[in-house]
């Protein structure tokens, strides 16, 4: 693999990594507003991950995340884009989507997440809070739809966890307790751009 490829890869689970991802959906908002197509963004949170390091350590936890990145990818179609964005975050890029076949992925994706993990032969439980954005109903920037599937994401995660929840109006109010996703987002991009 070259220095070129690395660049846009998570180092963990090589997936593409929030670099790689920016580009994808820029690349996503151009084909859409070409044909008039409507796509998702999924901003999925493990459930029980710190309780995961806490317990079996660090390296247990990196196995995790490999592990989910993993189902991850078998719940999805071959053209659709995850990312790891870091920590125990993942975006998901749905192109050419209804909110049915949404509904459907996400149900995949929360099933298959919660089936226990056999890390170092002890067994690991988490489960995922989703939380997704449709193009163009629920935003018609990155940063909007970003944002508004992490409130989606957080509405989820406080309200029983391993489940999903769309985006609506009501959730505008709500501000995740963490230090702004798109600050972190755009910090990350100007690093990687400078370093």
């Amino acid at each position: 693999m070259n220095l070129k490829q690395m660049a846009y890869l998570d180092d963990l689970t090589d997936l593409p990594n929030r670099k790689a991802l920016d580009r994808h959906i820029e690349k996503t908002f151009a084909r859409s507003k070409r044909h008039g197509h409507c796509f998702g963004i999924m901003f999925i949170d493990l459930d029980g991950f710190k309780n995961v390091n806490d317990t079996l350590g660090h390296d247990a936890g990196d196995q995790l995340l490999i592990e989910v990145a993993s189902r991850l990818q078998d719940n999805l179609r071959e053209e659709d884009v995850i990312s790891r964005i870091g920590g125990d975050e993942f975006i998901v890029i749905v192109e050419e989507s209804s909110k049915n076949e949404l509904e459907n992925i996400a149900d995949r994706i929360i099933q298959s997440s919660s089936q226990p993990y056999s890390i170092n032969k002890a067994e690991a439980k988490v489960s995922v809070s989703v939380g997704i954005s449709l193009y163009p109903n629920d935003g018609e920037t990155k940063e909007i739809l970003l944002e508004n599937a992490d409130r989606a994401m957080y509405y989820a995660k406080n309200n029983g966890k391993n489940r999903f929840k769309f985006y609506t109006p009501d959730l505008m109010n709500i501000d995740p307790p963490k230090e702004g996703f798109i600050e972190k987002w755009r910090n990350t991009l100007h690093n990687s751009l400078f370093n």
